[in-house]
């Protein structure tokens, strides 16, 4: 038995990680069906932007080139 309190939550902890580790260990991936639906991974990238900055009586045009 747990004799202080951060004994007892790391127990909880323990036992809590292990029974979510069990009851979902197969459940890790997408199925095959899933998988076919997803679209690329990661976030789209960016369409060009530009921006335009104004310093004094210059103007600069900046943008983004692979």
């Amino acid at each position: 038995m747990p004799s202080t309190f951060a004994e007892e939550i790391f127990n909880v902890w323990i036992h809590l990680s292990v029974k979510i580790n069990d009851e979902y260990c197969d459940f890790k991936e997408l199925p095959p069906a899933l998988l076919a639906q997803q679209g690329p991974i990661g976030p789209a990238q960016p369409k060009e932007q530009r921006k335009e900055i104004t310093a004094g009586h210059r103007l600069l045009v900046l943008f983004k080139s692979d």
